[in-house]
């Protein structure tokens, strides 16, 4: 079920009635655990049972650690959660990718290759309910966190719906808290949630569908690749990416929010970031934080020299590439955002002034860092790596007959979401305080409304990280 579907709001009407009329929290979970388990499997009633069974797994290895107080006991049980997960994982998500490696090594080798293909569904979200139990189940290896009591309330915190498909990633020290106490929906929570519904909703329909459009066009197979136009595809591909992933984002905050579950920002205004490794700190901040807490310092960090410093960062974003997609074009996309990260810390060693934080050398790298992010996302777009190096040969500056076009196009459905943000980033007070006045959030309101029923009646496409 999409959320830009017309089955979503009703679904979601009819669950929120019946959660407000749940006054206990306890029976408010058992609603939403229900809801959830039935969201998930209008999918597919298949993807349920590894949800469940690794669920079931971790919640059993948590309470099982807890009553061993020495780290080395809790190791074996740490593994178990590990091989159950990653084991699913791989199977459903890496092991075509295995096979045709194989298969394209034994060819090179001059060796029979009779490998099959295995074809497997992927699970929806399966990824990031990874990735939310395994911070479960490693914080309680760690003793951050104590593990849960009650079955039902884990596999809440898994299968909770808003951010079940695409994120973000929940941290059980945040979400957990939440969902084990009474919950009342306040007006705060209505005034938080409504605008982000829409803005999300604005940013999905309006700006990246349409944008899409135009990535489409141009990166359509057998289409003729001018220079320009292709720069502009990217240029439409990055911002339908940010609004894309950004729009689920906040519709998802503001559908928990309304239930008065305050779910993790996971964007803060990337583009205007003024080297890689702000951006990662604004772009997809949960799945960031993930990888540096859970893979990057365990590997040492940055405390073991610059070598050493070096070799993580590559292990990390290499990881995060293939945490995106089973395919070895993603693996060179986060050798490539790899690369970024270490080519910025040598550029601020060797010229110091670049460490300055305003005026023109600010705005200089807040257009590097924009520009080499989209030119990575050659990657990103392209089904391969042949097809990327296609991509990055048309790459010039000559233009055709479409080109006037497709820049004022872009420009005209991704105007709000510049402005927005810079706003946001430099007058974050002032927007606050005119946002209070209810004339202004009325009009506001009534613009984002007539946007939605202007483009909404189009036919829209799912959200790209529905893939991942």
């Amino acid at each position: 079920m999409h959320f830009n579907s017309w089955l979503f709001p009703v679904f979601f009407g009819v669950v929120y009635v019946a959660y407000l009329t749940l006054r206990r929290h306890r029976l408010q979970n058992s609603w939403l655990l229900l809801s959830s388990l039935v969201f998930y499997g209008l999918w597919d009633w298949r993807f349920i049972a590894p949800l469940l069974l690794s669920g079931t797994i971790d919640f059993y290895v948590a309470r099982a650690m807890a009553r061993r107080p020495d780290r080395r006991q809790r190791l074996p049980l740490l593994m178990i959660s590990l091989i159950a997960n990653l084991g699913f994982l791989a199977y459903f998500k890496y092991l075509g990718l295995f096979i045709e490696t194989a298969a394209a090594c034994a060819a090179f080798l001059g060796l029979d290759a009779s490998f099959e293909s295995l074809k497997t569904i992927l699970p929806v979200g399966m990824s990031f309910y990874t990735f939310h139990a395994l911070s479960y189940v490693i914080d309680v290896y760690r003793g951050e966190v104590a593990p849960t009591k009650r079955l039902d309330d884990f596999l809440l915190f898994l299968s909770y719906f808003p951010q079940l498909i695409s994120g973000p990633i929940a941290r059980a020290r945040s979400l957990l808290p939440q969902l084990l106490r009474d919950r009342r929906t306040t007006a705060e929570d209505v005034d938080a949630a409504v605008p982000l519904i829409l803005w999300g909703y604005f940013k999905k329909v309006v700006v990246a569908d349409q944008l899409a459009r135009i990535a489409s066009s141009i990166f359509a197979h057998g289409q003729e690749r001018i220079g320009l136009d292709v720069i502009l595809a990217l240029l439409a591909f990055t911002i339908q990416m940010y609004c894309d992933f950004s729009g689920f984002i906040d519709i998802a905050r503001g559908c928990s929010r309304l239930m008065g579950i305050d779910l993790q920002p996971n964007f803060a205004r990337p583009f205007l970031a003024q080297n890689p490794t702000d951006f990662w700190r604004r772009w997809n901040i949960t799945l960031s934080q993930w990888l540096r807490d859970y893979l990057y310092i365990p590997l040492g960090g940055s405390k073991q020299g610059r070598l050493r410093t070096a070799l993580n960062i590559m292990i990390t974003m290499a990881l995060s590439g293939l945490w995106h997609g089973a395919q070895w074009h993603m693996v060179v996309w986060g050798l490539y955002e790899g690369a970024r990260q270490l080519l910025w810390r040598a550029a601020r060693e060797l010229f110091p002034s670049l460490a300055q934080t305003v005026g023109p050398v600010s705005w200089g790298k807040r257009i590097l860092t924009f520009s080499s992010f989209a030119f990575g996302m050659i990657f990103f777009r392209c089904s391969s790596l042949r097809e990327a190096a296609a991509t990055i040969a048309a790459l010039g500056l000559d233009a055709g007959p479409r080109t006037a076009t497709l820049a004022a196009t872009i420009a005209y459905f991704a105007w709000p979401v510049f402005v927005w943000d810079i706003l946001e980033e430099f007058a974050g007070s002032s927007i606050k305080a005119l946002s209070a006045r209810s004339s202004a959030r009325a009009l506001a309101y009534g613009a984002l409304l007539i946007a939605l029923a202007l483009f909404g009646a189009r036919d829209t496409g799912p959200f790209v990280y529905y893939q991942f």
